[in-house]
This record gives C-alpha cells, structure tokens and sequence, in this order.
C-alpha cells in the first residue's frame, strides 16, 4: 500500500510539474497583411514603360493613389489614359478608372507595382502599355 501510495504521490507530482506555464516562450500575434488596397496607395515612382514591347520616353511621368479613391497621373503621350479621377478595385487584377476605363495589376507588392492598360491608337490598332514603378 505505501508503495501505491508513493506511486501516486510521484505521478501526481509529475503531472503538476509538467502542466506548468509556458515555457519562456512568447507567441507572436499573426502577420497580418496589407491589403492591396493598401499596397497601391502610395506616389509611385516609374521606372519603365513600353508600347506594345517598345520603351517608351518616361521622364517626368508620375502616378499617384490615394487613400480617398484618388488617382492621379502624369503620364503625357498615353492616348486615353485618364491623368484624374477615382479609383476602384473591380476584381484583384482589374483596377477600374473614373468607373469606365480599366488597368490590369501584373503585380502589386509593397515595392513594385506593373500595369496594363489597353488602348487602340487612331489607326485603330490596339496598344498595350505597361508601367512598371517601384
């Protein structure tokens, strides 16, 4: 009997020794990501843009978004391009502009942003521009 008792005694020790509190170490709250919303407001800095796979002269274009559904560009010789308005998120890849005209996200991190947009020239010819900014 006291070496039941003894048994029980140390197990029961055990247990409350092993269901202690946490071992020093800290638990992190999870990364929470920016959304892409938050991702795009931002006054980008362009870094490239071509027409339809040809560089294009970009010195002096810029392209801002605001946190208030702003835009605003500077982007000259970009037939079509609205250069202000709103903007809007239609889809996670399409971001549409003043409610009508679309651009197309390629990518969008916290350090690079490259879009589309699609255009057709007067010769009736389609033009696909894309700006890369950082």
């Amino acid at each position: 009997m006291k070496i039941y008792r003894t048994l029980l005694l140390t197990s029961f020790l055990f247990l409350i020794v092993s269901c202690g509190g946490d071992d020093g170490e800290e638990t992190k709250p999870p990364k929470v990501e920016p959304s892409k919303e938050e991702l795009l407001v931002k006054n980008w800095e362009v870094v490239s843009v071509t027409s339809n796979d040809i560089a294009i002269e970009h010195s002096g274009f810029t392209i801002s978004f605001k946190s208030d559904g702003k835009f605003s560009f500077n982007t000259p010789g970009i037939s079509g391009l609205p250069q202000s308005g709103t903007w809007v998120f239609s889809t996670t890849t399409i971001i549409k502009l003043n409610g009508t005209d679309e651009i197309h996200v390629g990518e969008l991190k916290t350090n690079k942003f490259v879009f589309t947009y699609n255009s057709t020239n007067h010769k009736g010819t389609n033009v696909e521009t894309r700006f890369t900014m950082e």
